[in-house]
């Protein structure tokens, strides 16, 4: 905050991080008849108005090499049990992603060659770079090699099989909106 003598007015940023992850910051300006440096602690018992301006904070935007794969609610990609339902609970539709834990439900990020999508969902195979794929560990009828990954991994949802196919595996620029 600081205090401009001349106009007798107090202005400032303050920041407030909201539920759901969504940051808003308010404008704060205190409007007082008179004011001096040693009054500055008395300014606000002598406001005569004060305004609050409330706008959404910018997200951060980060560019991430990631290996990104594909998957469809089929069995074959997400296992026998699979009842199109996300492991945040909705239904698997749409512009989904699955990615490692770090990146929260809701993180929206932009694929070139596929589009913006919200992670909703999570995988065995789906670590963050410099995990290791445990020995064995299958995704449908695919066993998957042991190795430590590079680059963190994510899963994008197509509506059918044949289209997870033609995606295939590739490493490209994501953005991340936090």
């Amino acid at each position: 905050m600081r205090f401009n003598y001349r106009t007798g007015l107090v202005h400032g940023i303050l920041f407030c991080a909201c539920a759901g992850g969504v940051g808003y910051y308010f404008l704060v300006s205190i409007c007082t008849e008179k004011g001096t440096e040693s009054e500055e602690s008395e300014v606000s018992k002598e406001c005569s108005s004060l305004v609050i301006t409330e706008k959404p904070a910018k997200r951060a935007e980060i560019v991430i090499t990631m290996e990104v794969t594909a998957y469809c609610p089929c069995k074959k990609c997400c296992g026998q049990y699979a009842d199109g339902t996300t492991a945040s609970g909705k239904k698997a539709t749409g512009k989904i992603i699955a990615a490692p834990r770090k990146y929260p439900f809701g993180t929206k990020m932009h694929v070139p060659g596929w589009g913006w999508g919200v992670v909703e969902d999570r995988g065995g195979a789906i670590k963050a770079a410099g995990e290791t794929l445990k020995p064995g560990m299958r995704v449908g009828n695919y066993t998957i090699p042991v190795r430590t990954l590079e680059h963190d991994r994510i899963d994008l949802l197509f509506p059918t099989h044949a289209e997870a196919l033609r995606w295939g595996r590739r490493v490209v620029q994501v953005k991340v909106v936090k």
